[in-house]
């Protein structure tokens, strides 16, 4: 299984927090990685997004450039503050080949702490950043390898 990550892109500082939208600046940012990802041969199944404005754009953006329109699945549990083990839950219920998950920090680096067996120590998602976990079988604490950041 393949577990791709995702930090929302950059978004507007105005407004109750789950209502913040995306910003020009972010949506292009979030454009040149989509791009490099392309590049890189990413790809999913499924796309599970928090339900804060943001997210959901963010998501919706890469199921366009992805053609992944409608496979986009908003998960209340993956609002800030989520459990790893909480994603570990969903991960279990979606059982796909590859998925990719669309959150908050610090919430994204604990999802990779959790999974992994091994990552850097001043882990921290930039803006539209993301980590690659594969593992083995299915997803579980400890038993996924990061294959990169981007």
């Amino acid at each position: 299984m393949n577990l791709f990550i995702i930090r929302h892109t950059v978004a507007s500082t105005e407004g109750m927090d789950f209502e913040r939208e995306i910003t020009s600046d972010g949506k292009l940012k979030l454009l040149t990685k989509i791009n490099f990802w392309k590049e890189s041969f990413i790809e999913f199944d499924v796309i599970l997004s928090s339900p804060l404005l943001r997210a959901k754009q963010t998501s919706e953006i890469i199921a366009e450039h992805f053609g992944k329109v409608g496979l986009i699945q908003v998960e209340n549990s993956l609002k800030p503050g989520c459990k790893p083990s909480d994603l570990e839950v969903l991960l279990q219920i979606y059982n796909v080949k590859s998925i990719a998950v669309v959150g908050h920090e610090p919430d994204c680096s604990s999802f990779v702490s959790y999974f992994c067996k091994s990552f850097p120590p001043d882990l921290y998602f930039e803006t539209a950043g993301l980590a690659h976990i594969s593992f083995k079988i299915k997803a579980e604490r400890g038993k996924g390898e990061l294959i990169n950041i981007k």
